[in-house]
């Protein structure tokens, strides 16, 4: 997004003071105000507040400027998926042209750790445009780890094709961080480093302050994108351009996706290789893309994994549920253990639908031995 016109820390008594109206939180560390779209923003003009994380030893905070999911067709249609209508007025140039509505939630409910706190989300969508219908079902749930100065949030996007034609298009996962732990100042947002890591057979984005690891957020996903890249501003990609910059969404919605030199790119870190900036001065983003084709009534799912206080990703499955990078014996009796009722200590409820049961533990059979 543009127009980052207000600092972090001159909103915190604002944010502070606002409701978040559908509002996720695993019950410890991490909060996320969710719309039944997918996406989280902090409006620096009128305050509204983004999620709410606390890494270990430091105070909570806002990091995130906007977090929301592109879809681009084949041709010229594409969309945006939010709630938030000042960052759809961005891309005014060159609108929307797919229509994206709800179509049910996004319904609230508390599911895990038997906390009364609301973790999980469920809404529907419905996606059209020009020979293209999309419905999409979407569930997001914050989970907490076997380390306790990590969280993260699962979202799970199913597309089927309800047109009488095959389709292929693009689905891009935007999070613009904007960390404020480094110095605490209003331009914080522009220290933030960036770096690739690898994990669970894919390589992924993450990003945070330099030299503070417990403010790290890693974007990876169950399975491997097409594309990843991670940004800095004014940083021109080793392939060539476009250079990266602030409203990198924008350069990514003019060009149907993320441009070829930004593929599989991390800045100052290179293509296909895992690393970190360093110490670089100015804006920082990353993103997430896959490739999709669907035949007619076809679906398929895009799992998404935001990580919040490390640079290696929570999981890599979902039936890891101790979190420890392995399915194995210790995921199957903490299944067993809460079989018939809804998941306490651990992430038993792999499927998100309220109960432990058998589709749980077929699961954690079905992937096990699986490791990271």
């Amino acid at each position: 997004m543009h127009n980052k016109g207000f600092g972090l820390v001159s909103l915190m008594v604002v944010l502070c003071s606002l409701p978040a109206a559908g509002q996720l939180g695993n019950g410890t560390n991490l909060t996320v105000p969710v719309d039944g779209y997918g996406s989280w923003f902090t409006d620096f003009q009128t305050g509204f507040s983004s999620e709410s994380f606390q890494p270990c030893s430091f105070s909570p905070g806002f990091p995130t400027f906007s977090a929301g999911t592109f879809l681009f067709v084949e041709g010229v249609p594409r969309g945006i998926l939010t709630s938030h209508a000042p960052w759809i007025d961005i891309f005014s140039g060159n609108p929307p042209t797919l229509t994206v509505s709800l179509t049910s939630g996004p319904d609230f409910v508390d599911i895990a750790y038997g906390d009364s706190v609301n973790d999980t989300a469920y809404s529907t969508l419905q996606v059209s445009g020009t020979d293209f219908s999309l419905s999409v079902e979407l569930t997001q749930a914050a989970r907490r780890t076997s380390d306790s100065c990590k969280a993260f949030l699962v979202q799970r996007y199913r597309f089927t094709n309800t047109g009488s034609s095959a389709v292929s298009f693009k689905v891009n996962r935007a999070w613009d961080l904007d960390m404020y732990w480094r110095t605490g100042t209003a331009t914080d947002y522009t220290n933030d480093e960036v770096g690739v890591g690898s994990f669970g057979g894919q390589l992924y984005p993450w990003q945070g302050e330099f030299n503070a690891p417990a403010t790290r957020c890693a974007l990876s996903s169950i399975g491997p994108p097409t594309y990843y890249y991670a940004s800095k501003r004014l940083h021109t990609p080793d392939g060539g351009p476009p250079t990266m910059g602030y409203g990198t969404d924008v350069i990514v919605w003019d060009n149907y996706g993320t441009p070829t030199s930004w593929q599989n790119y991390g800045a100052f870190i290179g293509y296909n290789t895992t690393g970190a900036c360093g110490d670089q001065l100015d804006d920082a983003h990353i993103s997430l893309e896959w490739s999709v084709s669907l035949a007619p009534n076809a679906s398929t799912e895009i799992i998404i994994v935001h990580t919040y206080g490390s640079d290696t990703p929570a999981i890599c499955s979902l039936a890891d549920v101790n979190t420890d990078g392995t399915v194995d014996d210790a995921d199957l009796l903490a299944v067993l253990f809460d079989f018939g009722g809804p998941q306490t200590a651990q992430n038993t409820d792999v499927n998100f639908d309220g109960v432990v049961d058998d589709a749980d533990l077929l699961q954690v059979l079905f992937e096990f031995g699986f490791s990271c």
